[in-house]
């Protein structure tokens, strides 16, 4: 599908999904309090944090963990330090 001359749908949907200002405001969705920025490498958008990487698809942030890829040396999404600070935060929290 042609949207404008030279350029294709899924160029179009990078525009509108990958710019500079969407990317700037975008944060790991793993980290409890959602403070930790996410880099563009390649094909790839990777937490500054615990390294996780979440694909582009077409331009889209996949930003699901079940679709991520794990650092080298976390065996488990439970052993990421933006995990264990998430668990750490509701045990500290009081009971209601």
């Amino acid at each position: 599908m042609i949207l404008f001359p030279g350029l294709i749908c899924s160029d179009f949907a990078y525009i509108i999904f990958m710019n500079a200002s969407f990317l700037t405001v975008l944060r790991c969705p793993i980290d409890p309090v959602r403070e930790t920025p996410l880099e563009r490498e390649d094909q790839n958008l990777v937490c500054l944090q615990c390294q996780v990487r979440f694909p582009l698809k077409q331009g889209t942030p996949i930003l699901m963990l079940r679709d991520a890829e794990l650092p080298a040396n976390c065996a488990a999404a439970g052993q990421l330090p933006c995990v264990r600070k998430g668990r750490a935060r509701r045990r500290a929290r009081p009971s209601p």
